[in-house]
């Protein structure tokens, strides 16, 4: 999981989640007082041996 704030002090902050056992990715992003998410699909690149 990643979270960070764009441009301290007012910029929109991202929360950003990959979950490769399950191959999914959630990114919420929070500008002022909205929130929008967005989902998707994600795959390892290399597979575990």
């Amino acid at each position: 999981m990643v979270s960070y704030v764009e441009n301290e002090g007012g910029g929109p902050g991202v929360s950003w989640y990959n979950d490769f056992e399950r191959g999914i990715t959630t990114v919420t992003v929070f500008v002022g007082k909205g929130m929008m998410t967005f989902s998707g699909t994600v795959k390892r690149k290399h597979e575990k041996e």
